[in-house]
């Protein structure tokens, strides 16, 4: 049976110098990144090629704008489009990567010392984004359910104390998979306008939703949510583009 046009042999794949490739030798099966073994879609490699072809490697820009004013605007139709949120492309600030987003509202709405509440199991940048900048890690462990993980609203409340400044909030939830419903997210929503915190929601898997499920952004349930929401989020795993280095940070208006 033969590849489709968008599957890769296992030659092309380890000829790649990404890190899911180059980090082991051929004795190990990569899946510890998340990188996609796959062509990218036409239309991307399309655009990166004119690039390359024309040489167009200075700074940026769109239409007489800064380019970062395109992605702004991308990020929002993507949003209306997909999933029915209706925000401003003002309130959108594009980045290198999701990581720097990570690091940046901790920096912003918590001084050192205090508290981030985590979900875990969790991706391990975000660990590494409260123990350095000085904040104080809350763990919160998810509970597996007959096979399904889910957080306990009622424990989520109780961990909060005076010093606690962030939620932060994966949905979907990596590693588990877990997409989180309405009524989860309304409630941790109203818990961070009740006790006066952020929710840095990093929703970056959002398109990997099975096809029963719906992603719901935190910050389109309500003007109030929002206005206590920082929403990150990137086309490099729908895309799978992460070597590009592009992201966005959304606000709410605080």
């Amino acid at each position: 049976m033969g590849l489709t046009k968008f599957e890769m042999t296992t030659p092309q794949l380890r000829a790649r110098r990404s890190a899911k490739w180059s980090q082991y030798g051929d004795e190990v099966i990569p899946a510890w990144v998340a990188e996609m073994d796959f062509h990218i879609a036409p239309c991307v490699q399309k655009a990166i090629e004119k690039i390359v072809n024309e040489e167009d490697y200075g700074y940026p820009r769109r239409n007489g704008l800064p380019a970062g004013i395109a992605v702004a605007e991308a990020f929002v139709e993507r949003m209306r489009d997909q999933f029915g949120w209706q925000t401003d492309p003002d309130l959108v600030l594009p980045l290198a990567d999701l990581v720097q987003g990570t690091y940046a509202p901790l920096c912003a709405y918590s001084d050192p010392n205090d508290g981030i509440i985590l979900q875990t199991p969790a991706y391990p940048p975000f660990y590494d984004a409260i123990k350095n900048t000085g904040r104080r890690l809350i763990k919160q462990q998810l509970i597996e359910r007959d096979g399904r993980y889910q957080i306990d609203l009622e424990e989520l409340e109780q961990l909060i104390g005076e010093t606690t400044k962030i939620i932060v909030l994966c949905n979907p939830h990596n590693p588990t998979g877990r997409v989180f419903s309405r009524d989860d997210l309304m409630v941790v929503g109203n818990l961070a306008i009740k006790y006066d915190l952020i929710v840095v929601s990093d929703e970056i898997h959002a398109d990997f939703v099975f096809d029963d499920k719906q992603h719901i952004p935190l910050a389109s349930l309500s003007p109030e949510i929002a206005g206590h929401t920082v929403t990150l989020n990137s086309a490099t795993k729908s895309f799978n583009i992460p070597g590009l280095r592009c992201a966005v940070i959304h606000f709410g208006t605080f």
